[in-house]
């Protein structure tokens, strides 16, 4: 039971940092369009590996950082700064479009590399999940073995793949509104950002 909870938290989470319209399920949704559902298939498949191994990595030598007390007090305080950050981040955000993918032939494996090479680039996916981490422990969601981490790791790496799916499904209508999708997504992220920054107050402020 206890696996099916952390499970499903991490894929939350992951589905949330990878919902707003980035360089990966960007991708994903051009090469649907240009290439076919296979094509943008490989490229998210090739993405979630990465989503996996990021994860599992961050995880795995999460109590590095935890060998003091201090540090898990201090991640309380540091997540209410980090989360009205992120609010104010995709409050204002504005989409930049990204360079026009080239339109040569792929291959299966040249799809499903071009997403591994894409993810593995998204360097933000380790802080990422390293904080979450901290922030996880510190608020009594353990993962203490190596199968805790293995199944948090799928979850993550599941959770990512239904929003790179989700834009494989809705790929041409993403890229032709590409504006407004990413305003609504956007201003939505920053409202639950900002809603996790006033429940992390709370906590603080009632001992728990």
């Amino acid at each position: 039971m206890y696996w099916t909870k952390i499970f499903l938290i991490a894929a939350g989470f992951s589905a949330v940092g990878a919902l707003p319209i980035g360089m990966i399920n960007l991708s994903v949704a051009e090469r649907t369009i240009k290439k076919g559902i296979l094509a943008g298939i490989m490229v998210a498949t090739g993405a979630t590996i990465i989503e996996f191994a990021y994860t599992f990595l961050a995880l795995y030598f999460i109590d590095f950082f935890l060998k003091n007390e201090v540090v898990g007090q201090a991640i309380k305080t540091i997540a209410i700064f980090i989360f009205i950050a992120l609010a104010l981040f995709y409050w204002f955000r504005k989409y930049k479009p990204v360079a026009e993918m080239k339109t040569g032939r792929y291959s299966k494996s040249r799809n499903f590399g071009l997403g591994i090479g894409i993810a593995a680039l998204n360097m933000l996916i380790l802080p990422y999940w390293i904080f979450l981490g901290l922030w996880f422990k510190s608020n009594q969601i353990r993962f203490d073995t190596a199968s805790d981490i293995l199944f948090m790791s799928l979850g993550s790496a599941l959770g990512a793949l239904f929003v790179f799916l989700l834009y494989v499904r809705l790929g041409g209508f993403i890229v032709g509104k590409i504006s407004k999708v990413s305003y609504y997504t956007n201003k939505t992220l920053a409202v639950l950002f900002f809603s996790l920054a006033v429940v992390q107050v709370i906590r603080i402020a009632y001992g728990y």
